[in-house]
C-alpha cells in the first residue's frame, strides 16, 4: 500500500500527497454532500489507514479512489 504523507483541503478540493511526492485531488463539487457543505464542515475530516472520513457529513473517501491518473495533480 502507498504511504500517505500529507492531507489537506482548500475551498474547492481535498488533496493527498504520497511518500513518493505524488499529489492527488478530489473536487468537492463532484460529491453532492460535500458540494453543499460549508467550508468548516469540509475541513472537519479525520484520516485512518484506509481513507478520509467526514463524521459530521457521513461521507468517506478511500485513498485507492484518489490514486488514478486522472486525479493526479502535477506540481
Amino acid at each position: 500500500m502507498t504511504e500517505i504523507s500529507k492531507i489537506w483541503a482548500d475551498d474547492k478540493m481535498i488533496f493527498i500527497q504520497t511518500e513518493s511526492g505524488k499529489v492527488f485531488g478530489e473536487k468537492f463539487e463532484d460529491y453532492p454532500i460535500l458540494r453543499v457543505a460549508s467550508p468548516q464542515q469540509r475541513k472537519a475530516f479525520s484520516c485512518n489507514n484506509l481513507g478520509i472520513r467526514w463524521d459530521n457529513l457521513d461521507e468517506d473517501f478511500s485513498y485507492s479512489g484518489f490514486m488514478t491518473e486522472e486525479k493526479e495533480i502535477l506540481v
